[in-house]
């Protein structure tokens, strides 16, 4: 008998055999949690760059509006300087008829170019030019606002995918867990397909195959070199072998591929002073004084430059920097649009 004993105390215990129904519970267990984590990942993306959008829109109407007020400011002096003309003018046909020839110092000939006359209405170019300055900034707002407005879809269907997947987690029923299963993944796929949608629409437009954003440059209002080379190198970053074209728009600007640091970009707006001096032998006599060198600047430095991309990589010298030029001290405020173009 105690050999018997013996055998029934080292028997082992047989293991609990999972059922098919305990099976399938613990794969949709992990199915759930599977879609939760994914469906929470992808929301809190979609959630930031929903974000992100929309400021960069707020910021971007909030800045047409301004170039439009601008461009009213510029119209309404405009409007004022043509009355003045137009009143010089009958005054000193008035002189010319009666023979008067004490015109006195405040009377000149409006077409007499040389003596300073102001009757060439050069501020409507101006109010054109922040005009169409504000058309770009708004259409680029919009299309940042519709992007964002992707995102918000995309944000939503993760949002059921995640209530969903949640429900699935905790219920004890199969059926209901599967169905509430079922639904969210179903709102995680949609709602990927919806984010790689909203990924796809490029934040300054596609054409062509190209890729262009509009930027704003801040210069204080004074004469500056400001290095774009970091922001040019970040928006190539993720693509391959391409051109990057750095474009201004804008008539008194331009693009230079010079060194900087060691005292060059002060040089050169030092001889761009002693080459287009701030002087009253300009004929284009709008704005502040001396401006009309300003325009002739994209004679010198153009408004455009374009630098070969190399596996994602500006192919820049060691000591290249790609710089906006800006003389204009009218405006503290201007834009640069970069494109890359695939090759």
């Amino acid at each position: 008998m105690s050999q018997h004993a013996d055998r029934t105390d080292d028997a082992t215990p047989a293991e609990p055999v999972e059922t098919p129904a305990e099976r399938t519970h613990r794969f949709l267990e992990l199915g759930a949690a599977l879609v939760l984590g994914l469906a929470a990942t992808a929301t809190a993306f979609a959630a930031y760059e929903s974000g992100s959008l929309g400021g960069d829109a707020i910021a971007g109407y909030s800045e047409a509006n301004n170039l439009t007020s601008q461009a009213a400011d510029v119209y309404g002096d405009a409007n004022g300087q043509f009355n003045y003309d137009r009143g010089l003018f009958l005054t000193y046909a008035g002189y010319l008829v009666t023979g008067d020839t004490e015109t006195g110092d405040e009377v000149t000939d409006p077409f007499d170019t040389d003596a300073g006359s102001p009757y060439a209405l050069e501020e409507y170019a101006q109010g054109n030019d922040l005009t169409e300055q504000s058309e770009s900034v708004f259409a680029a707002a919009r299309a940042a606002d519709e992007q964002g407005g992707q995102f918000d879809v995309a944000t939503v269907f993760l949002a059921l995918s995640l209530f969903s997947a949640g429900i699935a987690s905790v219920f004890t029923s199969l059926v209901p867990q599967a169905v509430m299963l079922g639904v969210g993944t179903i709102g995680l796929v949609v709602g990927l397909v919806q984010l790689l949608v909203a990924l796809e629409s490029a934040d300054g437009g596609t054409i062509a195959g190209m890729r262009s954003e509009l930027r704003q440059v801040r210069t204080g209002g004074v004469p500056v070199v400001v290095d774009l080379t970091d922001e040019c190198a970040e928006f190539v970053r993720a693509e391959a072998d391409g051109l990057l074209q750095v474009f201004v728009p804008h008539a008194t600007a331009g693009i230079a591929i010079i060194e900087t640091g060691a005292g060059s970009d002060d040089d050169l707006l030092a001889q761009l002073d002693v080459l287009l001096p701030t002087d009253g032998r300009w004929r284009h006599r709008h704005g502040s004084p001396g401006h009309g060198r300003d325009h002739v600047l994209p004679a010198f430095v153009p408004p455009h430059a374009t630098v070969p991309v190399l596996e994602g990589r500006l192919a820049l010298g060691t000591w290249q920097r790609i710089c906006f030029v800006d003389t204009n001290g009218d405006n503290p405020t201007r834009h640069v649009r970069f494109s890359f173009l695939p090759g």
